[in-house]
Formats: structure tokens, C-alpha cells, sequence
């Protein structure tokens, strides 16, 4: 009986940390307001408060994994302003 009490409360467990660690993924292309001058690579794209980030690939493209409840991301490039 306390075997299957344990497993019961293990499962529940479980099922509650995969719940509450939802995450979403989000894409986008950083882009120059200058006319002409296209995606810009390097990009360093971080989640606001968090450690987790990425970087824009050649064409400008980046893909991150954040979680549900985050609200802002921080855009970054040597000798730009960071938005």
C-alpha cells in the first residue's frame, strides 16, 4: 500500500513540474531601420530577467525557447542601442 501511495504521489509530482515549466518558442528576424541595409547578424536576443538568450544567424533569423510567463525581450549589438 505505502508503495502505491508513493507512486501515486510521484506521478502527481511530475505531472505538476511538467505543467508549471511550460515554455513557448519564439522566431523573429532583426532587421536594420536603415533603408536598404537588410537582417542583421550577431543579434544577441535575451529574455528580460532570465539568463536564456540566442543569437541572430546570418540572416538575421534567431529561435528561442522561453518560458510562458515571460513578457519582454532585449535586443543587443555592438555600437546600436539595446531595445
Amino acid at each position: 500500500m505505502k508503495k502505491q501511495l508513493l507512486l501515486i504521489v510521484l506521478f502527481v509530482f511530475m505531472g505538476v513540474s511538467t505543467l508549471l515549466a511550460q515554455t513557448r518558442v519564439i522566431t523573429g528576424t532583426v532587421t536594420s531601420s536603415v533603408e536598404g541595409e537588410g537582417p542583421i547578424p550577431g543579434v544577441s536576443v535575451t529574455v528580460v530577467g532570465t539568463t536564456l538568450g540566442a543569437y541572430t544567424d546570418m540572416a538575421g533569423k534567431y529561435t528561442l525557447n522561453v518560458p510562458a510567463n515571460a513578457r519582454n525581450l532585449s535586443f543587443s549589438f555592438i555600437g546600436m542601442k539595446t531595445r
